[in-house]
């Protein structure tokens, strides 16, 4: 059982979580928690920063001031540095002795951005004229905004479906008129920000 840190005259913090171990991904939202002990008097506002304890200084104000209300809901920047060594602080805005540290470390990682087509994927046949939906899903810490999708037959550009598409699975195309009959055709999807993460049909 953790326990609660006396720090300032009748009141105290102790980090729950991170508290040391936990993986937390570029991107995602996590909640900091903590709990909070008081005679008097009342701490009705805090800062919550981010330290990387081999610098020991602070890598990212999370946030000043907040309620303490025991958690803080934190989506982790894209900003952020990958590494095992970080931890929380928390401090009263009204009191800076009345503060507590993550107990260990904890780690911030990033997870590489990928495509993966769903449609066409293989196999599918698809009429000159028609329209059909290409379908992707997309992986990675940092999400594309906007993709590009084009259609490749054999090893070359056939013909450039989107020059930006919105990331959000689905594009519904209709199969010009101006494109040969064939077997061979392919879709590659890529990000338009970084343009080497990319997709192709299987």
């Amino acid at each position: 059982i953790q326990s609660l840190q006396a720090v300032g005259e009748g009141a105290s913090f102790a980090i729950t979580s991170p508290n040391g171990g936990e993986k937390w991904e570029i991107g995602s939202t996590h909640e900091i928690t903590w709990r909070y002990a008081t005679s008097s008097p009342s701490v009705t506002k805090i800062k919550l920063e981010l330290y990387r304890t081999g610098s020991l200084t602070v890598a990212q104000l999370i946030v000043f001031p907040t309620e303490n209300s025991g958690a803080y809901s934190w989506k982790i920047p894209a900003t952020l540095v990958p590494g095992a060594d970080y931890k929380i602080k928390i401090t009263a805005v009204s009191g800076p002795a009345i503060t507590d540290v993550s107990d260990r470390t904890f780690e911030i990682y990033f997870k590489p951005a990928s495509f993966s087509l769903a449609s066409p994927n293989g196999g599918e046949k698809w009429e000159i004229g028609s329209t059909y939906n290409i379908t992707w899903s997309a992986t990675g810490s940092i999400p594309a905004a906007n993709v590009k999708l084009e259609l490749y037959r054999g090893d070359g550009l056939s013909y450039l479906i989107s020059q930006s598409a919105e990331n959000n699975g689905v594009y519904s195309w209709k199969i010009p008129s101006i494109l040969s009959p064939a077997a061979d055709y392919k879709i590659k999807i890529s990000d338009i920000s970084r343009p080497a993460v990319t997709g192709m049909s299987n």
